[in-house]
């Protein structure tokens, strides 16, 4: 598998964990240490995966992520990703629909590629 190969694996695992609604295995895909820039805040590791659970523990039914890669440029050991990511599903207030525009920086440490940086838009609507 090559290096690019690799990183559209690990996206793809998010996809699948984020589907099923497990959020240690989706925490497991990021560096413990990461910073995100989420809808205009910089938020660390565990702050994600408090958002995580906040947003399944909305979801009253069905649920879908996908993650639409536009482009993948990788240097050595870093990796930039950019997309669109595309959730929908049904809350408290009905269905709902989203795409956001979605930047992932990878690293590759001890031969795994791991999210050491994630970017959404504080304008996340597209």
């Amino acid at each position: 598998m090559n290096e690019e190969q690799s990183i559209r694996s690990v996206l793809g695992k998010m996809k699948y964990y984020a589907n099923s609604r497990k959020i240690d295995e989706i925490m497991s895909l990021y560096r413990t240490d990461i910073s995100s820039f989420e809808f205009g805040e910089v938020r660390d590791y565990e702050q994600i995966k408090v958002i995580c659970i906040k947003g399944y523990s909305q979801i009253k039914g069905e649920f879908e992520f996908d993650f639409k890669i536009e482009k993948i440029i990788i240097r050595d050991d870093m990796a930039c990703v950019y997309g669109i990511q595309e959730i929908s599903g049904i809350n408290g207030n009905g269905r709902f629909e989203e795409k956001i525009l979605a930047t992932y920086i990878f690293e590759k440490i001890n031969e795994k590629w791991l999210i050491i940086h994630h970017h959404l838009p504080s304008n996340p609507k597209m």
